[in-house]
Order: C-alpha cells, then sequence, then structure tokens
C-alpha cells in the first residue's frame, strides 16, 4: 500500500461533481483499480479509504475517497468523492505510481 496523497500532487485533479452519500452517482463509466490507500480518522471523522483507478482509453486517472462522517451520537454514513486528474499528468502519475509499488 502506498500513501496517494504524499506522492501524487492535489493540483493534478479535480473534483467531479460534489460530496455524495451515493458511491456511484458521480463516477466515471469505465476504469480500472491500480492501488488503495488508507487513512486512520481524527477525533471528529472516521477512517478514510482512497483508491486510485485509471481509464488507460482516456488516459485519465481517478480517486475515489470514502471518508466515515458522524451521523448524530452513534451512526455513522460514508461520504464519497471523485477526482479525476489532468489528461497532460497521465504519464507522470503512471511513471510515479509505479516507482511507488516497486518499494512496497
Amino acid at each position: 500500500m502506498i500513501d496517494l496523497y504524499k506522492i501524487l500532487p492535489e493540483e493534478w485533479f479535480e473534483q467531479i461533481g460534489d460530496f455524495s452519500d451515493n458511491d456511484e452517482k458521480f463516477a466515471p463509466i469505465d476504469y480500472e483499480p491500480v492501488t488503495v490507500s488508507l487513512y486512520c480518522g481524527n477525533s471528529f471523522y472516521g477512517p478514510e479509504f482512497v483508491d486510485l483507478l485509471v481509464d488507460d482509453d482516456l488516459q485519465i486517472y481517478y480517486i475515489r475517497s470514502a471518508t466515515r462522517q458522524p451521523i448524530g451520537d452513534y451512526g455513522w454514513t460514508t461520504v464519497w468523492a471523485w477526482y479525476k486528474s489532468d489528461v497532460s499528468k497521465y504519464e507522470e502519475i503512471r511513471r510515479i505510481v509505479l516507482e511507488a509499488l516497486k518499494d512496497v
């Protein structure tokens, strides 16, 4: 597992739609999984699960983020966010991720 937030610059990605409790609401049509990152929660939010996905035909990487958020005193919900990469960064992202995965 690699730290996606550490190795990929935030400015290379833009959010698709808004945050949603439906993981497919703003999802792209076609993609394949590349890797997953897990982040522990702080005192208010729960853990965050981050998937890096790719559509090689369109040369776009996607980040799907799932964050656990509290509802009231005892309930939790998962909030999903989708991000897509700048097409011009496809080769750079690919190189960075492959290099990081060698060390795992």
